[in-house]
């Protein structure tokens, strides 16, 4: 007996308090050919005036690469891919899972305590509550730094990945999708 699934599995959303992404690129190139070309796309040291795109290792058939901004190459603000390649019969599947650096998750971490100790502290010297103390100042100055200092790092991740997506899938020569 056959499940019926209203909406197809590899679009079903999940939320993740960090970004994170995987997604499957399919190739008519060779195997072969995929480990060439990715050799030639990644940069493994870290060079001034290189114009790869990518920075990273490739061991195999797997690479751990991340986007270089051509100008000023900082790679930390930009999603660290990881992946591996799989032979199939009309070519390759490149599974590829993206996620930030980790120093943005460490930026966040911090800012979400500062956020917090910053909205305690204030809490806290207006302890004992006098009458005509308004909270919800407080709390909404608190809701505005968490939100602040969770979104920036969540969509700079986003913007970035999808154009990511673009560059892998025309490097790696692979068919756009719904054509």
């Amino acid at each position: 007996m056959k499940t019926f699934y209203p909406i197809p599995m590899h679009y079903k959303y999940e939320f993740h308090l960090l970004p994170r992404d995987s997604f499957v690129l399919h190739t008519r190139l060779s195997l072969a050919d995929v480990t060439l070309l990715l050799d030639s796309l990644i940069d493994t040291k870290y060079r001034r005036g290189n114009r790869k795109l990518f920075h990273g290792k490739r061991e195999g058939n797997s690479f751990q690469i991340f986007y270089l901004i051509s100008f000023y190459r900082n790679g930390l603000l930009r999603p660290k891919l990881e992946g591996e390649i799989f032979p199939t019969p009309e070519g390759c599947e490149i599974r590829v899972t993206s996620r930030p650096h980790i120093l943005p998750f460490l930026f966040t971490i911090l800012w979400l305590v500062a956020g917090t100790l910053i909205t305690l502290a204030a809490l806290l010297s207006s302890l004992p509550l006098q009458s005509g103390t308004q909270l919800l100042p407080i709390f909404l100055t608190e809701a505005v730094i968490l939100c602040f200092g969770w979104l920036l790092p969540t969509l700079f991740f986003w913007l970035d990945e999808s154009r990511i997506k673009a560059v892998l899938q025309e490097q790696l020569q692979c068919p756009k999708p719904f054509q």
